[in-house]
């Protein structure tokens, strides 16, 4: 069954759950076509993810209690989130002189 392109992008956006996400789909959508893309909306959200913890990690010198405040989460998901993307804390720690 084709869908006529509008009801595709609605539809690509209410199965992903985003409101304004848009995501053009080219052709029927398929079994395919849809782990494909999930599977690509996966790794950016991923890529994303960690460089904003990256980043809040360097502003907060290591300190993962103050990288959770920058980025408005807890610790403890700022924990999970740095064994889940291996990220090593320890690079971001100020050195003793």
């Amino acid at each position: 069954t084709r869908l006529a392109p509008f009801d595709m992008l609605r539809w690509v956006c209410h199965h992903y759950g985003f409101g304004t996400f848009v995501h053009f789909v080219k052709g029927p959508l398929t079994s395919e076509t849809h782990s494909e893309s999930k599977k690509k909306l996966e790794s950016l959200v991923n890529s994303y993810e960690r460089s904003l913890i990256v980043d809040a990690m360097k502003d907060a010198k290591g300190n993962q209690s103050h990288a959770a405040r920058l980025l408005g989460t807890t610790k403890r998901i700022i924990q999970y989130k740095v064994e889940k993307y291996g990220i090593d804390t320890r690079r971001f720690k100020a050195k003793k002189a």
